[in-house]
This record gives C-alpha cells, sequence and structure tokens, in this order.
C-alpha cells in the first residue's frame, strides 16, 4: 500500500525518473509473495477494507494498473529493468483481488 502512495506521489516528477522504480517495486513485491503472505494480506485488508487509506489505495490502484494503457503501468514497461517474461495479467489481477473498488472482493 505504501508503494502505491509513493507512485502516487512520483508519477509526474522527472527529478524521481517518473516512478518507474515504484511501479517496478510494486510489480516485484507482488511476485515474491509467499502463499501464507498473500493469505495473511488478504486477512488484513478484510479487516480494514473500510479504513480511508485502504479505499484510497484501491482507488490508486485501479486507476494506475488496471489497464495495460494506464500510467503505472506504462512506467512498468519503461523501467530499464522491464523484462518481456514479465507476468503482468497474473499481477495486475492479484493487485486489483488485494485492493478491490469498493463494493467488489
Amino acid at each position: 500500500m505504501m508503494k502505491l502512495f509513493a507512485l502516487h506521489d512520483r508519477l509526474d516528477d522527472k527529478e524521481k525518473d517518473f516512478a518507474r522504480y515504484h511501479a517496478l517495486d510494486i510489480y516485484a513485491i507482488a511476485a515474491a509473495t509467499t502463499e501464507n503472505e498473500w493469505e495473511s494480506a488478504l486477512a488484513m485488508r478484510n479487516r480494514h477494507r473500510d479504513h480511508p487509506f485502504v479505499i484510497r489505495a484501491a482507488e490508486l490502484a485501479h486507476d494506475y494498473f488496471s489497464q495495460r494503457t494506464s500510467r503505472a503501468m506504462i512506467r512498468l514497461r519503461e523501467s530499464q529493468y522491464y523484462r518481456a517474461d514479465f507476468q503482468i495479467d497474473e499481477f495486475t489481477s492479484a493487485l486489483l483481488e488485494l485492493f478491490p473498488r469498493r463494493g467488489q472482493g
């Protein structure tokens, strides 16, 4: 969640490489998450789903990652560390499951 807010804060910041690093970090964190960590994250999401920060994080996730043409998805692909074998569809699905819009999930 913290990285979503950092991404939002730096998305237009040329000095911070337009948040490419944060977009890549979000992908890397999701890719490295174990099954136990995933289950814990979902449980935490369920406990705190009505908290304003969680609601805002969900809005950011959907605004920036829901389509391949979304701004953070473009920044991710622009990263010098991006590789063609990244599992983008699985990543997007997992991120949006973890941060569903209100009334979903």
